[in-house]
């Protein structure tokens, strides 16, 4: 239990806290003048030995005037060790901490009583790192070039340990196939946000440019963020896509009775049991051509694609004079606020604003959100005028063949396809609930049969913030004197009959078909 804790229990064990100097309880003055306020409610006073200044109005005046020395006097002493650790690093001594590994310390040079020192090879630990890089990218003689998890349990079987004696983990060897301290660029200040305050400081090498860049482009090859995972040719028609009835958590294809029968069944139940989640199995034949039926039938049609896409038509069709003022009028104010938010970094860099001021890192982040709001609507505006991409008659009756046909075609081979079409599926008592985005739609339409390069399967960041792209539960978040138009989501909802259901789950009866009377719901 801390301190602070313990003189706020209602039976704290003390009523005075004594310290050297108030210094020592904080050295920011409006964090140390609520803590003596809190602890003073709490019957617990704080006094100084060497800052005796009493408890009275004049003494809590004095102790306010002493905080802030103490900070001003921290903050001062900060950017002088700053100053003082960058100009050690541009002149190529070591600022302390322990060295990479690979490399050790030795004694540069004398100045007065202080030993100032650089790095220099490690040669028992650079053949390590010399081995780490060969593994990753030509493999040993059993296997080809490992990948960085495999290459971390290679080398913890192979009796390969860290500087202390302990096991490799991923992160670390990550770290080190991508510090370009081994070729001999040691970056002072690697994260810090202002690149002026990141210091080159020449050292030994241990590896090749060569090689350390081909290992850098093999990394960045196989980044999630910039390359999405390849679409696998398994039967899961609907993995990724759907959700648990009872948990709300992902479903995936599972084989029973020596892959006799396949079933959907929940993530949380296969790896915890019925405590996880106590959803039922779907039989996965039904399940999918139960989906693939309702997008046919409730999708697929000229009408009804003709209906959802009928603001993006209307838009195409208006006045192009009219659209081409737009794009210019949010372009102009995209500027601006690019503008803006140029001058709040140079604030920053100045010492005008600090960062860490919660009103001026709300008005960074307000000003970023409308960046993305209005890039997102230039983008929007630039495809309207575009004239190869306006959606015709004939484009959706080509459309709808086309992707009527790739989805007839095996599960590997149409899960890209469906994907494309919508974004996910939830399973409830009686109906199956299939979703996606009239953007999605938008798009795959537009690009024809290149709809699996028009529409991405993979996001990694989707829309960390509300803004003009709304989803089920969060209405859209309009500029000021901006009217948006939101994406909104196309829906469906296929009916299950009772004589399509067994004692198993879910089953779907061909003959019946999904209700041709239920409407595609689309939602504003």
């Amino acid at each position: 239990m801390s301190l602070r804790e313990a003189a706020l229990r209602e039976d704290r064990p003390f009523d005075i806290i004594l310290v050297h100097s108030f210094s020592r309880l904080s050295r920011n003055e409006i964090e140390s003048e609520l803590l003596v306020r809190e602890l003073r409610q709490n019957g617990v006073e704080v006094q100084s030995i060497t800052q005796n200044v009493g408890t009275d109005p004049v003494g809590d005046f004095c102790r306010r005037i002493i905080a802030l020395f103490d900070e001003y006097q921290a903050a001062e002493n900060a950017k002088h060790v700053k100053r003082a650790r960058k100009e050690n690093a541009r002149q190529g001594f070591w600022n302390g901490s322990p060295p990479p590994f690979g490399y050790c310390l030795e004694a540069a040079e004398m100045r007065g009583d202080k030993v100032k020192k650089k790095l220099a090879v490690d040669d028992k630990e650079a053949a390590v790192v010399r081995k780490i890089f060969e593994l990753f990218l030509e493999g040993d003689d059993e296997q080809g070039p490992l990948a960085v998890k495999k290459l971390t349990v290679w080398l913890n079987e192979n009796g390969f340990r860290t500087r202390g004696g302990a096991l490799w983990g991923v992160n670390q060897i990550h770290r080190i196939l991508t510090d370009p301290v081994y070729v001999g660029e040691f970056i002072f200040g690697r994260n810090a946000p202002d690149p002026k305050d990141r210091i080159k400081v020449q050292c030994p090498s241990i590896l090749s440019r060569r090689t350390f860049d081909l290992v850098g482009r093999t990394l960045k090859s196989r980044n999630p963020k910039s390359t999405p995972p390849r679409t696998g040719t398994g039967e899961a028609l609907l993995g990724g896509l759907l959700a648990c009835p009872v948990c709300g958590g992902g479903m995936t294809r599972k084989a029973a009775k020596s892959g006799k029968y396949h079933y959907y069944e929940c993530q949380a139940r296969m790896s915890k049991g019925t405590r996880g989640c106590s959803g039922k199995r779907i039989p996965a034949g039904d399940l999918d051509a139960l989906v693939i039926g309702g997008v046919e039938e409730k999708l697929l049609k000229h009408e009804r694609i003709r209906e959802i896409l009928a603001p993006l038509i209307d838009r195409q069709t208006a006045d192009g004079e009219a659209k081409a003022a737009r794009l210019a009028s949010h372009r102009e104010e995209l500027g601006k606020e690019r503008g803006k938010l140029d001058r709040l970094y140079e604030a920053i860099e100045k010492g005008l604003a600090d960062l860490d001021d919660v009103m001026f890192r709300e008005r960074i982040d307000k000003t970023k959100d409308r960046i993305s709001r209005l890039e997102a609507m230039v983008e929007r505006a630039s495809l309207e005028l575009a004239p190869e991409l306006r959606v015709t008659t004939e484009k959706i009756a080509s459309f709808t063949a086309f992707m009527r046909e790739k989805l007839s075609a095996d599960a590997g081979r149409s899960r890209p396809y469906l994907r494309a079409l919508i974004s996910d599926i939830h399973v409830r008592e009686d109906t199956v609930v299939i979703r996606g985005s009239r953007e999605k739609l938008e798009q795959a339409v537009m690009q024809g049969e290149r709809v699996l390069d028009a529409v991405p399967t993979f996001v990694p960041s989707w829309r960390r913030r509300r803004d003009s792209n709304p989803r089920d539960g969060f209405p859209p978040t309009p500029l000021a004197g901006e009217r948006l138009r939101p994406l909104g989501h196309v829906s469906t909802s296929v009916p299950i009959s009772p004589s399509a259901r067994d004692s198993r789950g879910i089953r779907h009866n061909p003959s019946k078909g999904p209700d041709p009377a239920e409407p595609l719901e689309s939602a504003l």
